[in-house]
């Protein structure tokens, strides 16, 4: 399981990358927090008399808190919104800010607890509608959130930020067409919030973006010096990428079907921890785990090195493990075969060491122009072609699924270069043959499965339901402490050790026991491996309380279509009645 973080623009798509900031906005905050508490002293000598500075004004406070939220500066709009809340303990405005300060800084039970007293002071105010609407995404309850924001927009004068809710929650269940509808009346009715400027800039042509980058960083004032940066960051980026030749990931074979052979992946013999695909990288062998749990290829730099890939771009990688990110560089492979299949000019991840014990690792992702199907049992990948929404030609072919607009997490897709294609802004379709499908919600390449935790007879409804992220390179299936603790005993497991790409994990706990439903399936497990999932789901932006691992799908066949967010799991298991 892993997140990408990569400059404004980079291959993996819109996500905002702050944490090379982050030492200096929080030198900035910690600075100004400590000139705001020396305050003003008297002096014993003689001479002009010292007097404390007079409190803001409501207004100038709120326009400071403002400014320091939009400049990224969250602990010290925080404090300035708790002041005002000090002042009115009514005031809508400032338990607005105060909770997107929470959520920003990845304390969701504060802001869940601040605004359930914010709708009981104001219950008719629409901006808490909105920002309670933006709770409910962060916790993952999407049905929840898209009403919140539904409700909010039916003001006489809606917020920008409502229709920013629901282009987030379309994007999410493949309404692609919806989403970028509500993008664009936020950026009507808003234009100066910097998360819709940014959302709305992605989605407009690369030679249009450009210059609306360099318009707005004329136009910047000097206390926008936090977005600033990423965004000259961002437009020098876009300027290299045009003066480089245009190379698109194509594929130049393209068989309608396909089968692969799926190699197991042993631990030891004959303990398998997955199944692997061989490729031929710039004519070099290569096994690569299946991993829906990471996005398009990511090498060993070992293998990079024997396949020719040179850097062409620098980014990071978020995934399980407490050493913080770990830096990966991007590299263009001129040939990509696997099976019939051959793809020219792709981007190719490659950490900078060796995080893991194969080759490398290839996303299921890395085909969603095709109908995936993972028959773990039968040890084969079939692709078929995608069933043909009655609005698309019948003659469009598939494509590889490694431009920015299908892997970012969770955002708007930006208009694909050098000119838009409106397939990336089409709503999902459901087939007949499909309807019995399970919808999940899509952030980038991670798929969150709607999962109850201990079922009763009656059933769960959807907002009850937790995310978890269908993860095949996962050994096991976790569980987050906080989403174990609502079902089941929770206790500390200091023996086991748990290992990702960024490093083992200092806390692992053990979930007693835990019955994970999905689709038309549950399974009952005991002493379930648990650890903290909360750098993970921030960097996603809405809540992973889970995964769903190797050692349970290996007992399922997974037919996955990306295109609409559709999965259907089969295979002789116990079935829930």
């Amino acid at each position: 399981m892993l997140a990408r973080k990569s400059p404004p623009g980079g291959i993996s798509g819109i996500g905002k990358a702050r944490h090379l900031q982050a030492i200096l906005l929080l030198a900035m905050a910690l600075s100004a927090c400590s000139e705001r508490q020396q305050g003003w002293q008297k002096t014993a000598q003689p001479g002009p008399q010292k007097f404390a500075p007079a409190k803001l004004a409501p207004a100038d406070l709120f326009s400071d808190a403002l400014r320091l939220y939009r400049t990224g500066k969250f602990e010290d709009a925080a404090e300035e919104y708790t002041e005002a809340l000090n002042r009115d303990p009514h005031s809508v405005e400032a338990y607005a800010g105060l909770i997107r300060c929470y959520l920003k800084e990845g304390q969701v039970q504060q802001a869940y607890e601040s605004i359930q007293k914010g709708i009981k002071t104001a219950p008719d105010s629409e901006m808490l509608r909105v920002v309670l609407g933006e709770v409910y995404f962060r916790q993952g309850r999407m049905h929840d959130a898209e009403e919140a924001f539904m409700d909010a927009t039916s003001a006489e004068a809606p917020e920008g930020r409502a229709y920013l809710g629901l282009a987030r929650v379309s994007t999410a269940v493949s309404m692609r067409a919806r989403a970028r509808q509500m993008l664009e009346r936020a950026h009507e009715l808003d234009p100066g919030d910097p998360e819709i400027e940014w959302l709305w800039l992605n989605t407009l042509p690369r030679a249009v973006r450009m210059k609306a980058l360099e318009a707005y960083i004329a136009g910047a004032q000097s206390n926008d010096s936090g977005l600033l940066e990423d965004y000259k960051n961002y437009l020098e980026s876009l300027k290299q990428e045009e003066r480089q030749p245009p190379r698109e990931c194509e594929l130049v074979s393209n068989p309608g079907t396909a089968k692969v052979y799926l190699w197991p992946v042993f631990v030891r013999p004959p303990y398998i921890n997955g199944y692997g695909l061989d490729f031929r990288i710039n004519g070099r062998k290569s096994r690569l785990l299946l991993d829906t749990g990471v996005s398009g290829i990511l090498l060993t730099p070992a293998e990079a090195e024997r396949a020719g890939i040179l850097p062409a771009a620098q980014s990071k990688i978020t995934g399980i493990g407490d050493k913080g990110e770990t830096d990966l560089y991007i590299g263009y492979a001129d040939s990509i075969k696997i099976g019939a299949l051959e793809f020219r000019n792709c981007p190719v991840e490659v950490s900078a060491r060796e995080a893991t014990d194969h080759d490398g690792l290839v996303g299921a992702d890395f085909f969603a122009h095709y109908l995936v199907t993972i028959d773990f049992p039968g040890q084969e990948l079939r692709l078929s072609e995608l069933p043909k929404p009655p609005s698309r030609p019948p003659e469009d072919p598939p494509r590889a699924a490694t431009s920015a607009a299908e892997t970012n997490a969770g955002q708007i897709s930006p208009a694909a270069d050098p000119q838009d294609d409106s397939s990336d802004f089409e709503d999902r379709y459901v087939a007949p043959e499909m309807q019995d499908y399970t919808s999940v919600f899509r952030f980038g390449h991670m798929l969150l499965v709607p999962t109850a935790l201990n079922e009763s007879k009656r059933k769960l409804s959807e907002s009850k339901r937790k995310l978890f992220l269908l993860d095949t390179g996962a050994n096991h299936s976790y569980i987050s402490p906080e989403a174990a603790r609502e079902v089941t005993g929770v206790h500390e497991d200091p023996d086991t050790i748990v290992q990702g790409l960024n490093g083992k994990v200092k806390n692992v706990f053990r979930a007693d026991k835990v019955t994970l439903s999905f689709g038309p399936y549950k399974h009952e497990t005991q002493d379930v491996v648990s650890f903290d999932l909360s750098r993970i789901s921030q960097d996603a932006g809405t809540e992973i309380s889970g995964t769903l691992g190797f050692s349970l799908l290996r007992l399922l066949k997974i037919t996955i279509d990306y295109r609409d967010g559709l999965v259907d799991f089969s295979y002789d298991f116990t079935r829930v009645h």
